[in-house]
């Protein structure tokens, strides 16, 4: 296999999944989905580890009754979904709280205090088929997406590995996948498609999707008598401008059946059987998971023993600081210490570290192919300050050698929002038609500490071809 093919077949692509139901709908609103650096396959995979975690936290309700009633209702729901198959899950949260939340994958939980709120199945409904709405358009995992490539290209270029490297990646850039899941916020845009593609699934549902309408109403009127009980609602669930006007706009363009399921016997009866069992207790809120802030410690300096490293795929290898951590990702991988990577304000950063990767140009002026090492580089340096637009060159670039191909060297230096200034050094050489680089990330201050570790992970590099 040529080299190039080679780097090729691993890389991870970005997933970016179109929702595209049309089913006796007429002129609803398309809704696009956001960039995703995940999988669906992932999306589980993050989802069960949140839902594992946040059960910990959570009081479930164990009456088989509601459980079933509520699990049965959601599955039907489902199915009207381009994502039938996914491994959904309903559960009901015994707390008095107003609130239901969703989890990439399929995992929604509900609290009692919601159902009680409700005064048919068909608001009940409106809220399900919102949360479901999040799964499927795959906001979670889109968010921790943009968490990521606010720091990009500082970061893995392409996507994330499954299996216990993509939890491992996650954690080393500072990102929870418990608890901080279940209370992330979504964006009003989120919250919008969210009620927009809500309503249609209610009609495709048989659901008179004016119950959505009537359950937000009813959510805002209650909140101003007990505000305390939907404190969770309104943090997780910001209100979009215009949310009931903006409903009923795209109600109006459905084909709405006649006769459309309002409510039902079932749910007055477990309705019922809720207000009949002793008062749900407010649940205190688990605490998200944080990363130290940039100002509170300092990895130790790289250790002048050095520790090997072959990528899983005999792509390349290199001796790294003993007290670093190696971390794959795809094609890439980091080498970093502890406390290297950090979360400032709301994103998380590279701040000390050795990243290794691949980058694909895609100039419109010529074949990636036929591009020099210079215009590569070019690509490649714009990318970087596209991603983190505080950087900027600060001399000329320097011609050299990086395991044993020519190479193009550039420094680049600037202030992140949240951060101390630094400096980043980039080394590129091309492999086939992309190109291959190291980069080394530290602080102004420190850089020259880290330097000499840098220059021995460059020395040491080989790639096989």
């Amino acid at each position: 296999m040529a080299k190039a093919e080679k780097f090729k077949s691993i890389a991870v692509t970005l997933v970016i999944i179109a929702v595209g139901f049309l089913l006796a709908v007429h002129g609803q609103t398309k809704i696009k989905p956001g960039m995703n650096l995940f999988s669906p396959a992932q999306d589980v995979e993050l989802g069960r580890q949140a839902a594992q975690e946040t059960e910990q936290h959570l009081p479930i309700l164990n009456d088989p009754d509601s459980t079933a009633y509520i699990n049965r209702l959601g599955k039907t729901l489902v199915k009207n979904t381009n994502m039938p198959d996914l491994p959904w899950q309903f559960k009901l949260v015994n707390a008095s709280e107003v609130n239901a939340f969703a989890l990439p994958g399929g995992f929604i939980y509900v609290h009692r205090g919601l159902i009680e709120a409700a005064d048919t199945e068909g608001q009940l409904v409106g809220v399900l088929c919102h949360e479901i709405s999040h799964v499927t358009l795959r906001h979670g995992t889109n968010q921790v997406s943009k968490a990521m490539l606010a720091q990009a290209p500082l970061s893995f270029l392409g996507g994330v590995s499954g299996g216990k490297g993509l939890f491992a990646q996650l954690a080393q850039l500072g990102i929870g996948v418990g608890t901080n899941l279940t209370f992330m916020k979504f964006s009003r845009t989120a919250e919008t498609q969210a009620d927009l593609a809500g309503v249609q699934l209610m009609v495709r549902s048989g659901y008179n999707p004016e119950e959505m309408v009537r359950m937000f109403e009813t959510l805002e009127h209650l909140s101003k008598g007990t505000p305390s009980k939907f404190e969770m609602w309104f943090a997780s669930h910001p209100t979009p401008e215009n949310r009931i006007g903006r409903l009923n706009q795209e109600i109006g363009q459905l084909q709405v059946a006649p006769h459309s399921i309002k409510n039902s016997m079932q749910f007055n009866a477990i309705r019922r059987r809720l207000h009949g069992m002793p008062p749900a207790p407010k649940t205190p809120a688990p605490t998200p998971t944080k990363s130290h802030p940039e100002s509170q410690q300092r990895p130790e300096p790289p250790s002048q023993r050095l520790a090997a490293y072959r990528h899983p795929q005999n792509l390349y290898s290199v001796s790294y600081p003993a007290n670093w951590k190696a971390l794959e990702s795809g094609s890439g991988a980091l080498f970093a210490p502890e406390h290297g990577v950090v979360q400032t304000g709301d994103q998380q950063r590279i701040v000390y570290g050795v990243l290794i990767n691949l980058f694909e140009p895609h100039s419109r002026h010529a074949d990636p192919g036929k591009l020099t090492l210079s215009e590569s580089t070019d690509e490649l340096v714009d990318h970087l300050i596209h991603g983190n637009p505080y950087l900027a060159q600060i001399n000329e670039r320097q011609r050299g050698r990086l395991a044993g191909a020519e190479a193009i060297t550039v420094t680049l230096a600037g202030t992140p929002k949240h951060g101390r200034a630094e400096i980043v050094e980039l080394i590129a050489r091309k492999v086939g038609a992309e190109i291959f680089y190291i980069t080394l990330i530290a602080p102004e201050a420190e850089f020259r500490t880290y330097q000499p570790a840098f220059r021995a992970m460059s020395r040491t590099l080989r790639i096989f071809e």
